[in-house]
């Protein structure tokens, strides 16, 4: 999960946004008085239709689980308001208050009611407004007392809306960013409280956004997300068309591909799951208070830009790249575990191996004092967190990363390869680069780039005789300028994307020059520092974030003074 800034955020008092117009809302003191209010015609509201959609109701269970530690999210099916008390035995009652308290009680407090639905009905006679009575002002704020947020999703755009009327439509790119924007928006300004996320059941429309948001925002593999998904809240998503979609969205897969993917997975409706239960999700409508869609939320220049240039796995902005699958993918995993064999035993544990924390003193004292890291290491600055690694071959180059679930992915990046420096007729072959995947925003441009932090090995040269600054300056001149000067020669259409740059490193008493010369003027947020070893032998890094360690900059600059005047 990516680091979490405390505080701030752009979400009012809780209190505040509940109430905020509520006090303007009607009390609704019978069902023909409900129906007036919604201006939706009496012959198209049949309390048989409300009695068949409450008995799939019940038959499911109320709420999940947590989704991980580091995701408060929980989905649960739609809790109703005291006005459908005439179709809910006592026993089967679920209302927003009872999720709330029962969160509490479990030392949980729900900052947020994310209410996820789709905009328009698949059946036409029944109002997208049905049930817009699901919270009523006493449920809302009364006695829980929590913000309360309505997203559509859904619209009619798609060919299989059109060919099956009972379809729930299939939410699209910018609403997944919206889905994550309300979300990163609310974790940042609360990062103590949870996220209550409900559609209908819970298990599909809910599960898609959540399983988009685990991919997206979390680097979670498709197949790892559906599972975690399907850990909080069994059986997890069912509804086929919507997995077929996550895996062509993600995997760039084709749709017969994802089709025989889906179904591999053998999986069938629960038997509680009816007509009723596959198409409710597509009918629940905008509850009050604040109702979004991903239009509003995103605004046009945001969706259009979504719209050309959609995340594909880690790498967004580079929308060109393509997962690389059996049979290839065992050859080039065999390839990169070769390359990276004399550093570590297979390349998931090396790329699977965190940095160690400089969180205080004691860590510092661990490693052999001040004296021993400034003797030893060499400071830069942290631009991801993701250990990412380029394997150059002379038939082409894959970026190389590892999954929050502990696999490895290789994506083939197109256009690009590497001409040796003294023979431009022939590539560059068995090279394995170390860095960071970034995206830096230069005069509105998106530019993603490749930080090459080391090279781990150059045309099966280990390289172990030579100290960082000497492998940083081999990848500056064999790699980076010979392709700029290549590139030269090409149409803008005939480049990679992907752009390059090695990163400097500091000795450390020259750490105020990295601060004021570097970092201060990156396109991009940095995250803290890295100490590197200076010689090749070591693999791990050391990673220092002055905003959340106890080492302050002040005494990290007192103890490179002290040093240097012994």
């Amino acid at each position: 999960m990516k680091k979490r800034k405390q505080g701030g955020g752009t979400w009012g008092n809780a209190s505040t946004l509940a109430s905020k117009d509520n006090s303007k809302k009607p009390t609704l003191n019978s069902e023909e008085d409900d129906i007036s209010s919604l201006g939706i015609q009496k012959n198209y509201i049949l309390e048989e239709t409300k009695e068949l959609y409450v008995e799939e109701w019940i038959r499911w269970d109320r709420q999940g689980k947590v989704v991980s530690k580091n995701i408060p999210i929980i989905c649960s099916k739609s809790p109703l308001g005291k006005n459908w008390n005439d179709f809910v035995n006592d026993e089967h009652q679920f209302t927003p208050s009872m999720f709330v308290k029962y969160q509490k009680s479990k030392g949980r407090t729900i900052g947020l009611l994310l209410h996820v639905h789709h905009e328009s009905s698949p059946i036409r006679s029944i109002s997208t407004k049905f049930y817009k009575e699901l919270f009523n002002q006493s449920d809302l704020v009364g006695d829980i007392n929590v913000s309360h947020v309505s997203l559509s999703v859904g619209m009619p755009e798609n060919s299989l809306q059109q060919l099956d009327p009972l379809v729930p439509l299939i939410p699209s790119i910018q609403e997944v960013s919206a889905f994550i924007k309300i979300v990163e928006q609310f974790i940042e300004g609360h990062p103590e409280e949870h996220i209550g996320v409900f559609c209908t059941s819970s298990f599909n429309l809910c599960g898609f956004m959540v399983v988009s948001y685990l991919i997206e925002q979390c680097d979670f593999s498709v197949d790892a997300a559906l599972r975690l998904f399907a850990n909080a809240r069994p059986p997890g998503i069912f509804y086929k068309p919507f997995l077929r979609e996550l895996f062509v969205r993600y995997d760039d897969v084709r749709l017969s591909e994802a089709e025989t993917i889906v179904a591999a997975m053998n999986i069938y409706p629960p038997s509680w799951d009816g007509i009723v239960a596959s198409s409710m999700d597509s009918m629940i409508g905008s509850a009050p208070v604040v109702a979004l869609n991903a239009a509003v939320l995103l605004g046009p220049n945001n969706i259009n830009s979504r719209t050309s240039s959609p995340v594909r796995g880690p790498y967004s902005h580079l929308s060109d790249v393509h997962r690389v699958k059996s049979p290839h993918l065992e050859r080039i995993d065999s390839i990169a575990s070769n390359l990276i064999a004399f550093r570590s035993p297979n390349i998931q544990q090396y790329l699977g191996i965190g940095p160690n924390l400089l969180a205080d003193e004691d860590d510092v004292i661990n490693l052999g004092g001040w004296e021993y890291v400034v003797q030893n290491y060499l400071i830069t600055w942290r631009a991801s967190s993701k250990r990412v690694m380029l394997l150059v071959l002379a038939e082409g180059c894959f970026l190389i990363c590892c999954r929050n679930d502990g696999s490895v992915e290789y994506h083939f990046v197109p256009k690009l390869g590497f001409f040796r420096r003294k023979d431009r007729n022939r590539k560059i072959d068995n090279t394995l680069l170390e860095g960071e995947y970034i995206v830096e925003q230069i005069d509105g441009v998106y530019v993603p780039r490749f930080l090459i932090s080391d090279v781990v090995c150059f045309e099966k040269d280990n390289l172990k005789s030579q100290g960082l600054k000497q492998r940083l300056h081999l990848a500056r001149v064999e790699l980076i300028d010979t392709l700029k000067s290549h590139e030269q020669s090409l149409r803008a259409d005939q480049r990679s994307k992907l752009r390059f740059r090695e990163k400097r490193v500091f000795p450390c008493d020259e750490f105020l020059e990295l601060k004021n010369s570097v970092v201060t003027s990156l396109p991009y947020a940095s995250g803290g520092y890295v100490f590197h070893r200076k010689t090749y032998e070591d693999n791990a890094v050391l990673l220092w974030d002055p905003s959340s360690s106890n080492i302050k900059e002040d005494e990290f600059l007192a103890n490179i003074a002290r040093i240097k005047e012994n």
